[in-house]
């Protein structure tokens, strides 16, 4: 807020800049706490490299994708996982299918 504007402009003025400055440190709070949420889980999934009582010595992956903040991105990465997993699924028949025919056509043979 300028000084002409806080002088001698409206006196509600003041009020909505403190409103807005409150607002922006609200979103630089959730925005740095998220951070630091993606820093303990990198530090999570790294943990069992830097154990040396770990049986398994091999990180965790990453993760592939941010973490959804609103409801409708989060229906949208569900419904993704959700399409990747029935592909896979019917690779699989698929694979599982050509098995079995080829058998058939052998003892067909």
């Amino acid at each position: 807020m300028g000084y002409h504007d806080y002088w001698d402009g409206d006196c509600e003025m003041a009020r909505y800049y403190r409103d807005m400055d409150e607002k922006v440190k609200e979103r630089q709070n959730e925005a740095l706490w998220l951070q630091g949420l993606y820093f303990y889980e990198a530090l999570v999934d790294a943990s069992p490299v830097l154990n040396a009582m770990s049986k398994k010595h091999k990180p965790i992956p990453y993760r592939q994708a941010p973490i959804p903040l609103t409801e409708a991105r989060h229906r949208q990465q569900q419904e993704e996982e959700n399409h990747k997993k029935l592909n896979a699924g019917k690779e699989a028949m698929k694979q599982i299918m050509a098995g079995v025919n080829s058998k058939f056509k052998r003892k067909e043979e």
